[in-house]
C-alpha cells in the first residue's frame, strides 16, 4: 500500500467518486496505474495533509450535511450528463470509439470511459484502446 493524495478529476476507488486533495491508501498496482491522478506522499507529508484535512473540516462555519447535499445533487446531475454523453461515444463501433480517443478529447475522462464500457458492452478492444491513450 502506499499513500497518496488524489489531485485528478473524474475517479472511482472503491465504489466511491473521489474529490481533489483526498488522502488516502492505494494499492501500489492502483498507484502505478493511475500515477498520473496521484501524488506519491512520503510519510511526512501524510501526515501534515491528514491534519490540514481536519484542521479544514472544523474551521468550517458550514453545517457539513447542509452543504454537502447541494454539491451532492449537482455532482450528481453532472455526473448523469456525462455519462450519458460518454455512453455516446461507448454506443459507436471500436474504431469509432478509437478516433475519438484518438483526439485527446477524452483524455480526462478515460476512468469514467473505462467504468461505462465494464458496465455495458465490455469488449476488450475498448479496454486496450483506453489503456493505449492512458500510456501516450
Amino acid at each position: 500500500m502506499v499513500r497518496a493524495r488524489f489531485e485528478g478529476s473524474n475517479h472511482y476507488h472503491d465504489g466511491e467518486l473521489l474529490e481533489g486533495g483526498e488522502t488516502l491508501d492505494l494499492p501500489e498496482r492502483h498507484y502505478e496505474k493511475f500515477s498520473h491522478k496521484f501524488v506519491l506522499l512520503e510519510e511526512e507529508d501524510a501526515e501534515s495533509a491528514e491534519s490540514e484535512s481536519v484542521e479544514s473540516e472544523a474551521d468550517s462555519d458550514e453545517d457539513p450535511d447542509e452543504s454537502a447535499g447541494g454539491a451532492e445533487e449537482s455532482a450528481e446531475s453532472e455526473e448523469s450528463a456525462s455519462d450519458e454523453q460518454l455512453e455516446a461515444i461507448l454506443d459507436g463501433t471500436v474504431d469509432e470509439v478509437e478516433e475519438a480517443l484518438t483526439s485527446g478529447d477524452y483524455d480526462d475522462v478515460l476512468d469514467d470511459l473505462e467504468r461505462l464500457e465494464y458496465s455495458g458492452d465490455n469488449r476488450k478492444t475498448v479496454h486496450d484502446a483506453i489503456e493505449d491513450r492512458r500510456e501516450d
